[in-house]
């Protein structure tokens, strides 16, 4: 980033922060959609046999999809920049934060990669291939909580108060999604019946 652009991101720290909390909100796609559809009779049908049910479960494979690579995304945010790293690209560094708080493991980042993000030939054999998105999202959350620490700190309301109300929304409203996703998990868990189906 020049030193141009530097000033003019600074200028508009509010809008920038806003549009990371909305690239935030992405990673829980997977479980506003399970949530919508489970008590649904067709979300859980055989999708040979019925047209509704694969068009349900086609939209949760797809809110899947988009809940990994938003956690992918979360994750580049947190990385430094490098030489790969395009000048468009937004980072936590570019906020003043350059502590780095990537959070996915090499062997996370590279399934996402070669399972969601890249038609591979990784992809056949683990159609089926389990993630754990709430213990992912629970990395991201707390990264993000510092993240938002940091903005908080660093932002003072005198002079930034738009960001600073920003910030505590954001930080209140990904700890209460996330605390909601949980308690939702555990709900349905404990119904009789339930088999377990919502994680």
């Amino acid at each position: 980033m020049s030193d141009d652009q530097q000033e003019e991101f600074n200028d508009n720290i509010a809008p920038q922060l806003e549009y990371f909390a909305e690239r935030t909100n992405l990673m829980f796609a997977y479980y506003f959609c399970t949530f919508e559809f489970i008590d649904d009779e067709d979300f859980h049908a055989d999708t040979g046999e019925s047209g509704r049910s694969w068009s349900l479960s086609t939209i949760q494979n797809a809110c899947l999809h988009t809940s990994l690579l938003a956690l992918r995304d979360i994750d580049d945010f947190f990385k430094p920049r490098d030489k790969n790293t395009r000048p468009d690209d937004m980072r936590a560094s570019d906020f003043g934060a350059t502590t780095p708080m990537s959070f996915l493991s090499k062997n996370e980042r590279l399934s996402i990669n070669k399972l969601i993000a890249h038609s591979t030939y990784h992809g056949a054999p683990n159609l089926k291939f389990r993630w754990d998105i709430l213990e992912l999202m629970y990395k991201a959350e707390a990264q993000i909580s510092s993240f938002i620490d940091f903005i908080k700190t660093h932002f003072p309301i005198g002079s930034h108060t738009d960001t600073q109300l920003l910030a505590i929304l954001v930080q209140k409203r990904t700890k209460s999604t996330l605390s909601w996703i949980r308690t939702e998990i555990e709900r349905r868990k404990s119904e009789p019946g339930s088999g377990g189906n919502a994680d």
